[in-house]
């Protein structure tokens, strides 16, 4: 085998290999930066009280969930993972039923920043619905992912994917849908 072939041989080989090093980087990086991001942060959210007599008030049907209690289990959930398209300014948004009381909250995420209001947004990605028995359940807990598990599990909590797998896929819901199944 003449010289030149050699050399051209040995170019081949280094171009697979560098063709197969660079699918691996792609497809690593895009696991882990929009599959399951781990390096983001989670942000510091105050744990709210809920009142002393929140069974109670659950049975009854009077409503105690604000704003900042499922802005909170927003965030322990993982809804900070969350992050918009790169090519759209629509953030992540989850709504929150409670179908106990009727009353609607949602979860808007702005620079994996989870931000709640009572209300019905425009559009969102994605619905959870429960109720203030549930949701008291939750605040109370240790390990909120581990009782959100449980919870869906015994029927507590019902999801509904609104938009479609690929957007949710790219905002980072997988991550989201991990911890709650």
């Amino acid at each position: 085998m003449a010289f030149g072939e050699k050399i051209k041989l040995l170019h081949g080989y280094f171009l697979a290999i560098l063709s197969i090093a660079l699918i691996i980087l792609v497809f690593g990086a895009a696991y882990f930066t929009i599959i399951k991001p781990r390096t983001i942060e989670k942000p510091s959210i105050p744990k709210p009280e809920l009142p002393a007599d929140a069974m109670s008030m659950a049975e009854s049907g009077e409503p105690f969930i604000t704003a900042e209690h499922m802005n909170y289990l927003a965030n322990e959930i993982g809804a900070y993972r969350l992050d918009k398209l790169l090519i759209s300014n629509n953030n992540p948004v989850i709504l929150f039923n409670l179908s106990d009381t009727g009353e609607t909250f949602y979860t808007s995420v702005e620079k994996h920043m989870p931000s709640t209001a009572k209300g019905i947004p425009e559009s969102y990605d994605l619905t959870i619905t429960s109720n203030q028995r549930t949701a008291a359940l939750l605040l109370s807990s240790n390990d909120i992912p581990k009782a959100v598990n449980a919870q869906h599990k015994a029927g507590n909590i019902q999801v509904e994917l609104v938009s479609d797998m690929k957007t949710l896929a790219a905002k980072g819901y997988l991550a989201l849908y991990d911890a709650i199944k």
